[in-house]
């Protein structure tokens, strides 16, 4: 659980791993190719429409598990959509991606420890 973000980053309850889970894998397994991407909104209104309540946060919890787990390999996540990766080269890029935001994530936090600095 990230702090600050406790409700949206908390551990998949029963309800999202028995039953939200198993449809976004069957929804996200069809995403074969960039041409093929699926916008989480989509992932969304299938589940509603289907009956289950879900919010896009927790959509985004689930797809964490998905891939963090390796339920469906090499899914990636761009503004077009996730998409499972059908090339290396896409999956080099993405991870690019990713240490690039790795570190802006970086850079922020140590320029917020030093201005904290300043408050004491």
């Amino acid at each position: 659980m990230i702090k600050c973000f406790e409700k949206e980053t908390a551990e998949l309850n029963d309800y999202e791993r028995n039953h939200l889970l198993p449809i976004v894998v069957e929804k996200l397994s069809l995403a074969v190719g960039k041409s093929n991407s699926i916008k989480s909104h989509y992932i969304v209104d299938e589940i509603k429409i289907r009956g289950f309540k879900v919010d896009s946060a927790r959509i985004r919890k689930v797809v964490h598990e998905i891939r963090a787990k390796g339920l469906i390999k090499n899914l990636m996540a761009t503004s077009n959509g996730y998409y499972i990766a059908t090339s290396k080269k896409d999956i080099e890029v993405y991870i690019q991606s990713l240490r690039q935001r790795e570190d802006s994530i970086r850079q922020i936090r140590t320029a917020l420890i030093k201005q904290s600095q300043d408050l004491c």
